[in-house]
């Protein structure tokens, strides 16, 4: 990215932070945080560009009152926040690291009045998480790889099982990594996003399978 580009991204990193009342832009203290988990990448904040732009498309497609988002690698809760500004019957982050996720639960009760859903952040290993058989919306701002991945994977496809319903994946990850999800037969690919100046990435949205 340029310099010119770069200050671009960061003015408007900056604004909808203050928008909101809160602070989950790239702070020093968590500048390259890494994770004890092999398989996990570092902590980055999704851009509030590209959430915006998978929020228009799921708000765009249905009504939200009955959907619920789940976040996978909450950071310090941009997306949680970004999408509890939207109508969500509720959003629900999951975030490893308890030093992210207390800022993350921090940062969600700063923006409370800007909030149209509920909103809330676990501190655990996404691996273990159950996903809750009324979750319709996930979003993976590329937290994980190899059997992480697959072990998500296979919790959502359990929770499908149990309670068949229209589920749609919100996805990024870096042009020089593989599509995770692609080979998930249950799901097909229904969007590819406009990423902008972030042309090293790769954002699509995934739906369930009518069958």
């Amino acid at each position: 990215m340029s310099a010119a580009r770069w200050g671009w991204y960061h003015l408007g990193e900056r604004y909808f932070d203050r928008q909101l009342g809160i602070h989950t832009g790239r702070r020093p203290e968590f500048a390259g945080l890494a994770y004890d988990a092999p398989e996990s990448i570092r902590y980055e904040p999704l851009p509030y560009s590209l959430a915006r732009t998978a929020l228009a498309t799921i708000v765009d497609d249905a009504p939200l009152e009955r959907d619920v988002f789940l976040d996978y690698g909450a950071g310090l809760g941009r997306m949680v926040i970004m999408a509890a500004t939207h109508p969500f019957k509720r959003v629900i982050g999951v975030e490893l690291l308890p030093v992210l996720s207390e800022q993350a639960a921090a940062n969600v009760k700063a923006a409370k009045p800007h909030l149209l859903a509920p909103a809330e952040v676990f501190t655990q290993d996404a691996r273990q998480f159950e996903v809750p058989d009324d979750v319709t919306v996930i979003c993976l701002f590329n937290p994980f790889i190899g059997e992480a991945m697959a072990d998500v994977q296979r919790k959502i496809e359990a929770s499908l099982r149990r309670a068949p319903r229209r589920m749609r994946i919100i996805y990024t990850h870096a042009l020089n990594q593989k599509n995770l999800f692609e080979s998930c037969s249950w799901l097909q690919l229904t969007h590819r996003l406009p990423v902008g100046v972030f042309d090293e990435l790769n954002l699509v949205i995934f739906e369930t399978r009518a069958s």
